[in-house]
């Protein structure tokens, strides 16, 4: 039983190491009160300090992104009901400090009463905002670089690897007299002669 309890121990240390090294929120949430304990990466993630934070449902909805509020609140439902595989869901969360997290929430029932309904619900927090940052950067860039594409006075023509055209802008229909939508996807040689 003693070697029981040192193995528990050190698993549970490990477990709480490797979160803490990965910056994960921990949550185990009451599926039926609402209640929930949470590690300290949870509470720091969001800028609270773990020993005076305390998490609920109400309290988890309550800083959700008023965009976010639907598609997350539908995610959890499918979820708890049954109706969706697995809870996934990435949603912006209100710091302590006004700002906005972006958030990936995972998570799994991992006990049911004798009906069948969910009692527990356990999961991970982890703050994805850089990443989230980088994506509406790299779609900025892209809408940038599109808007000069497309208002260019230079024929502009883009092939991948097999020489097949992904990218044909207004200059190119007008020099070669094709529109767009029959020239992309298409070989550039049947397009363009060779010579050319």
């Amino acid at each position: 039983r003693k070697q029981a309890e040192i193995a528990l121990r050190e698993n549970e240390e490990r477990l709480r190491l490797s979160l803490h090294a990965a910056n994960q929120g921990l949550y185990d949430l009451n599926v039926q009160t609402g209640g929930a304990i949470v590690n300290r990466e949870y509470a720091e993630m969001l800028g609270y300090d773990p020993d005076s934070f305390v998490e609920t449902n109400a309290a988890w909805i309550e800083r959700l992104h008023p965009d976010d509020q639907e598609i997350t609140a539908n995610a959890y439902s499918d979820y708890i009901k049954g109706l969706a595989p697995e809870y996934r869901v990435e949603f912006r969360q209100k710091t302590k400090a006004g700002g906005w997290k972006w958030i990936l929430s995972l998570g799994k029932v991992v006990e049911f009463d004798s009906a069948g309904k969910p009692l527990r619900m356990l999961g991970t927090h982890t703050d994805i905002t850089a990443r989230k940052q980088a994506e509406e950067a790299l779609l900025e860039s892209g809408a940038r670089l599109n808007g000069i594409i497309t208002s260019a006075m230079d024929a502009i023509i883009s092939v991948d690897s097999e020489q097949s055209i992904v990218l044909f802008n207004a200059a190119a229909e007008k020099m070669f007299g094709y529109p767009a939508s029959e020239a992309v996807g298409k070989p550039l040689e049947s397009f363009i002669p060779e010579r050319f």
